[in-house]
């Protein structure tokens, strides 16, 4: 087998998040993030990591925005919901 193109283990792919109520900008693994199923799709879910923010963010697709470790810092930052 001849690998074209290295690829990035689900697990650690990187999402860049913006909270709304602290303003923390901050970078989390997929494997930091809390699977929420739910019966209208499933999310994922983790917290603001600012001291008494207590804000929760979500994330609801890891397909076109998913970066690799080698490419942190050349994405835009995500605007990501308040709960």
């Amino acid at each position: 087998m001849k690998i074209i193109k290295e690829g990035v283990a689900p697990s650690k792919k990187i999402a860049k998040m913006t909270c709304r109520s602290c303003g923390c900008v901050f970078e989390a693994a997929k494997e930091e993030f809390t699977y929420q199923p739910d019966r209208d799709g499933a999310f994922w879910k983790i917290d603001c990591p600012t001291d008494d923010c207590n804000n929760t963010l979500f994330k609801y697709d890891w397909g076109a925005r998913l970066i690799s470790p080698f490419e942190i810092g050349k994405l835009e930052v995500e605007s990501s919901l308040e709960d």
